[in-house]
């Protein structure tokens, strides 16, 4: 009878993916939380923190600013290709203005 190559390749299936499974189960441990999950902060005083919040604010604007000129740039440049590109190909609009409206 036809199939039982498939309903062998699938009975070997099953039996190899429960033998993986049963070799996870003694990872379980090495990788379970054992001792303290909180997060501990180094506290600070109000003046360093007013420091730091200064030095992000100057990195966040310096990085806003090189974007920025990165973008400029590369629009300019952009710019300037599409006109080359397309410089001789002009339109003639006497053509199209004379067409549809007539003094």
């Amino acid at each position: 009878m036809g199939g039982e190559g498939h309903m062998l390749s699938m009975i070997n299936s099953l039996k190899n993916n429960k033998a993986i499974r049963n070799d996870r189960k003694h990872l379980k441990d090495t990788y379970s939380p054992k001792g303290k999950t909180e997060l501990e902060f180094i506290k600070k005083s109000d003046d360093e923190l007013q420091e730091i919040r200064k030095k992000i604010k100057l990195k966040a604007k310096a990085e806003r600013r090189k974007t920025f000129i990165i973008l400029f740039v590369f629009s300019v440049i952009i710019s300037i290709i599409f006109f080359i590109l397309f410089w001789d190909f002009s339109i003639n609009t006497d053509l199209f203005f004379n067409k549809y409206h007539r003094n």
